[in-house]
């Protein structure tokens, strides 16, 4: 998946934060996103994939932080 700019990052991990622990987006979710930075749906959805896939494999140690950080430089650890 393309590295996104930290503006696109950051709408993303907005959206996403409310939805912890599950991690799904709902269709509305999507659509906002879409809105704010331009995406197209199938991947803005394969962002929140990847993003799980990171959890359940231990890449993101803490989800909450990583959602509320604002660098999309961020290691992933």
């Amino acid at each position: 998946m393309p590295r996104f700019s930290n503006a696109v990052l950051t709408c993303l991990k907005r959206g996403m934060l409310p939805r912890v622990p599950a991690c799904y987006f709902t269709p509305e979710d999507v659509e906002k996103v879409m809105g704010e930075t331009g995406l197209d749906k199938s991947s803005v959805t394969q962002w929140a994939e990847f993003l799980r896939w990171r959890v359940k494999s231990g890449l993101i140690g803490d989800l909450d932080a990583f959602l509320r950080s604002s660098n999309g430089d961020q290691k992933v650890t």
